[in-house]
Order: C-alpha cells, then sequence, then structure tokens
C-alpha cells in the first residue's frame, strides 16, 4: 500500500511540473498573459531536453521529495 502511494504521488507531482510536454505547464500557461503565454509556448520543442537535464541535474528529486513527504505523511499518517 505505501509503496503505491508513494508512485501516485510521484506521478501526480512530476505531471504538474510545469515544462511543456506535461500538465503542468498547460496549466500554468492559462493563467499567464496572452503576450507571455505566446513566448513561453516556444520552448516547447525543447521540453523534453529540458526534462532530461533537470533529471540529470537531480533538480527534480528536490522537487518531488520537498512535495511527496508532506503529502505522504498526510495521507498514510507517517
Amino acid at each position: 500500500v505505501h509503496y503505491s502511494v508513494i508512485i501516485n504521488l510521484i506521478l501526480a507531482i512530476f505531471n504538474l511540473i510545469p515544462v511543456p510536454p506535461l500538465d503542468g505547464s498547460r496549466i500554468l500557461a492559462m493563467l499567464l498573459p496572452p503576450d507571455i503565454r505566446m513566448q513561453f509556448n516556444r520552448i516547447e520543442p525543447y521540453g523534453m531536453i529540458i526534462i532530461i537535464v533537470l533529471l540529470m541535474t537531480s533538480v527534480i528529486d528536490h522537487i518531488l521529495s520537498f512535495f511527496v513527504n508532506p503529502l505522504y505523511r498526510l495521507l498514510l499518517g507517517v
């Protein structure tokens, strides 16, 4: 049970990171003013490269642990 909660939390938080191929970028784009949204959409071709760089530099690890650990404790009462 614990592992399934951790895996689902990691996938949910990862998907909300605002880098273009992920859903978080779509949410962020809708919140931006139209002129900034157009500039933000121009980085979409480089989204996978950005994600790979973030994974290799362990920035993603820090982002995920910042959000996953409190949510894990909240959901499972640990």
